[in-house]
């Protein structure tokens, strides 16, 4: 993208914002909660610029006030049920009228007898999260359940065919699925004779990408795999620029990230993920400055696209360790997950144990470790402990490579630890009863 074209991108965002967020704090303000937590706070003079004069909420004060912080009023509600990443039930609403303004928002984005060909799309359902919005989208999709018996061996054969459906491409070029099933199927289709194929992309959504799987897809398929970061408290979700690698939101939602200890919005750096989600987009659950539990890097400084809010995931805020008495991190979820995912010596949890199709749960599924630290004389002590697989032989050695592994990939932790204000153990366990969405998401 040249300067210029992100400039102006840029300036459409914010007269976005500009104009929709008038409507959103309206909204909310029809909500017993919002009128409780901005008491005293004069609204009609926040914009997208000043919304740190506005208290952050988070899941578990939504969660309290239940249907006082809905706005059901004149309207019919579907609930969306959801743990997110935390593990915690949480249940949210979209109502009718807001899923018609989006069915009928999408539909226009692709005019009528625009005369090209819809893109043919494998599209393995959803089964980790609640209600949906069924949307309109500018694509012809095959839907696949990851449950049903020889799903695997017909989406090859879809791949390799040639079909013929008024106003549809002949072709597959879009692979689409949670990160965990498209992980499966590949792992399944390396066993096989890769099918002739003509995908141009894969899109992954939901639990971490990380970079060896991406390197993994893209080298059995060829082609680029896009990643999607989608909260499901949200109405939409962030894109991960390919070029850059930092990944860019939805306009219909104001991003933010707060410094876990100064509680600053933070331009550069490390913190804690809060957004705003829009109205009309999001109506029935208004959430504003609502802290995800997410761990993001931050920065406005992209070569060609300063000024610009661009992130990159880093896990669950707390699967982490914290520097004490600064907003910087010494050890981020992604950069200890991406380690012990790769480590066959770590037990893993499987994933899809009932599926007819999965070759191996275990290999796909989640690495069972936990990490942890406190406090105490003035150090941070931090442990690593995890579940050793039957194929272990020295788990001595493995325990320090993840300790020689952890430190080349957190520079915050190694300079603790050279100047005594951090110490670290890794150590094999018989059984790690382990935080498994808070590390994978």
């Amino acid at each position: 993208m040249s300067a210029t074209a992100a400039q102006t991108q840029m300036q459409a965002l914010s007269e976005l914002h500009q104009l929709l967020l008038p409507q959103t704090l309206a909204n909310a303000l029809k909500t017993p909660f919002y009128q409780r937590h901005w008491s005293g706070i004069d609204t009609a003079a926040i914009g997208p610029g000043g919304l740190a004069h506005l208290p952050l909420t988070d899941k578990t004060m939504i969660r309290q006030a239940g249907r006082d912080a809905q706005n059901r009023l004149g309207d019919t509600c579907h609930e969306t049920f959801t743990s997110d990443a935390s593990g915690i039930p949480f249940v949210t609403v979209r109502s009718v009228r807001e899923q018609a303004f989006l069915h009928e928002f999408f539909a226009r984005q692709r005019p009528a007898g625009q005369g090209e060909n819809l893109p043919r799309a494998i599209r393995f359902k959803n089964i980790d999260q609640g209600h949906l919005s069924a949307l309109p989208a500018a694509m012809h999709a095959h839907e696949l359940g990851l449950y049903d018996h020889g799903v695997f061996s017909y989406a090859r054969t879809l791949l390799g065919s040639r079909l013929e459906d008024q106003g549809v491409e002949s072709r597959v070029t879009l692979l689409i699925g949670l990160e965990r099933m498209l992980r499966a199927f590949t792992a399944d289709c390396e066993n096989h004779v890769r099918p002739s194929h003509t995908l141009h992309s894969i899109v992954s959504y939901s639990h971490y990408l990380t970079p060896a799987w991406r390197r993994r897809h893209e080298t059995f398929w060829g082609c680029q795999v896009n990643d999607r970061f989608t909260p499901g408290e949200v109405f939409g979700g962030a894109s991960r620029d390919n070029a850059s690698g930092w990944w860019h939101w939805d306009p219909q939602l104001i991003p933010e990230v707060i410094g876990a200890h100064s509680g600053q919005v933070l331009r550069e750096g490390v913190g804690l993920l809060a957004l705003t989600a829009l109205y009309p987009f999001q109506q029935a659950q208004p959430l504003v400055r609502y802290l995800t539990g997410d761990l993001v890097a931050v920065t406005h400084s992209l070569p060609g696209q300063e000024g610009r809010f661009a992130f990159q995931p880093l896990g669950r805020s707390r699967a982490g360790i914290r520097q004490p008495g600064s907003d910087d991190w010494l050890i981020t979820p992604a950069a200890l997950f991406e380690i012990m995912d790769e480590l066959p010596s770590v037990a893993r949890l499987p994933r899809f144990l009932d599926s007819p199709d999965v070759r191996d749960p275990y290999a796909i599924g989640h690495p069972r470790y936990q990490l942890q630290g406190r406090e105490c004389a003035g150090r941070t002590e931090i442990s690593i402990a995890w579940q050793a697989s039957p194929r272990l032989q020295d788990a001595p050695s493995q325990a320090a490579l993840i300790i020689d592994r952890l430190v080349a990939a957190c520079p915050r932790l190694a300079d603790a630890l050279e100047r005594g204000e951090a110490v670290i153990s890794s150590q094999a366990r018989a059984r790690i009863g382990a935080d498994l969405i808070a590390h994978a998401e």
